[in-house]
Formats: C-alpha cells, sequence, structure tokens
C-alpha cells in the first residue's frame, strides 16, 4: 500500500488488494465489484451488496471520495475531500463492518477525521 492516488488509479495499483477483497467479501457473502473510471478525474468506484443492503465507494485522483449508504429506508451520501490511498482502504474496511453487521450507527464515527467536501 502506500500508493499514491495516482498509482492506485491511473497505473491500476488497484489490483494487488483483488485476491484478498475478493476472498473477504465473497466469505461474508457481500456482492463486490468495482471499476475504473475514466476521464478528466480518474477515479475508482466500488458496490457492494449485502442482503439488498447497497453500498459504494468512489474515490477520484484529486483525493474526492464519496460513500453513498442505505439505512433505514433511505439513501445517504458522504463526501469527503483530501483523501489518501489509506482513507479509502479505511473506507473499504469499515463498509464491510457496517455490511456484515447492517446496523450503521454502531460504525458511523471512524470517519469524523475526513474532511467533509
Amino acid at each position: 500500500m502506500d500508493n499514491t492516488l495516482h498509482e492506485l488509479i491511473t497505473n491500476k495499483a488497484f489490483e494487488n488488494q483483488q485476491h484478498g477483497l475478493q476472498a473477504r467479501f465473497s466469505a461474508n457473502h457481500i456482492d463486490y465489484a468495482y471499476k475504473y473510471n475514466e476521464g478528466s478525474t480518474p477515479s475508482i468506484t466500488i458496490w457492494l451488496n449485502h442482503g439488498n443492503i447497497p453500498a459504494s465507494i468512489t474515490i477520484a485522483e484529486n483525493g474526492l471520495m464519496g460513500f453513498t449508504y442505505f439505512d433505514n429506508g433511505r439513501n445517504y451520501t458522504q463526501q469527503f475531500k483530501n483523501c489518501t490511498e489509506a482513507d479509502f482502504n479505511l473506507m473499504i474496511a469499515h463498509a464491510f463492518i457496517y455490511l456484515r453487521d447492517s446496523n450503521f450507527e454502531k460504525h458511523k464515527d471512524w470517519y469524523a477525521g475526513l474532511e467533509k467536501a
């Protein structure tokens, strides 16, 4: 890890994490997919789903990161700026816990340190 967002996205260093991520999500019956998004601001989007509870995370090379999740019958989106690869990986880890436990209230304080966009 410790890649720049350019290395993670444009140079596709995120591929190095796929075996571990796919194994972790599969073992917990969480659907997982990802896509590189090209354009003026390259990004990666990952989609997760567990028991019809969806979540997605997008991080762009410019440090903008979005987390969309479903809670209590509503969709929510949190936007952050100046994010790093470490922030992205932490977001993935906590999205996993949220989906596994189906309880966001218990797991949402962790991102208080991220800068809101």
